[in-house]
C-alpha cells in the first residue's frame, strides 16, 4: 500500500529547493519503504528489515538481493524515519554511470528514473526479502 507518492525532481546546483525529501513511502510485501530525493541531484530508495528478518543486522554485500547497482546502505538509522529499536535499513541509489545525475546536466544517453520506476524496483526487492526470509528464516 502506498502511503505517499510525488514525481522525483531533479535540480541542478544552480536551481532553489536542493533540499533532501521524501517522494514516496508505503509498505509492500509486509516491508515498509521510502524513497529520497538526495537533494535533487537522484534518487534513492530504501527497504526497512524488522527485527526478526534473516538479513537483520547483516552488511550489505552479503544480503543477495538484486537490486540497481546494488545495495549500498545498511544501517540501524534513516534520517527523517523513526524506526522501531532493531528495525534495520537496506538501501541503493539511482546515481550511476548511465543514470542521470543533476549536477552533471543533461544528457540523452542517461537514465532519468521515475518514481513509479523506482517503486517497480522497490516492491521487487520486497519481494525477493520476504521469499528469502521464508526460505532461510
Amino acid at each position: 500500500m502506498i502511503k505517499f507518492q510525488t514525481e522525483f525532481e531533479y535540480k541542478r546546483q544552480t536551481e532553489p529547493y536542493r533540499k533532501r525529501h521524501f517522494v514516496a513511502g508505503g509498505t509492500s510485501y509486509g516491508f515498509d519503504y521510502y524513497v529520497v530525493n538526495h537533494e535533487g541531484s537522484h534518487p534513492c530508495a530504501y527497504v526497512v528489515l524488522p527485527k526478526g528478518h534473516v538479513f537483520n543486522g547483516v552488511p550489505c554485500d552479503d544480503i543477495p538481493v538484486k537490486c540497481h547497482g546494488g545495495l549500498d546502505y545498511c544501517a540501524y538509522e534513516l534520517q527523517g524515519v523513526n524506526l522501531e529499536h532493531g528495525e534495520y535499513v537496506i538501501g541503493w541509489h539511482y546515481g550511476h554511470w548511465g543514470d542521470y545525475i543533476a549536477a552533471y546536466g543533461a544528457s540523452a544517453d542517461r537514465k532519468m528514473w521515475t518514481t513509479a520506476e523506482i517503486l517497480n524496483e522497490v516492491t521487487e526487492v520486497c519481494r525477493q526479502l520476504r521469499e528469502l526470509n521464508d526460505k532461510e528464516g
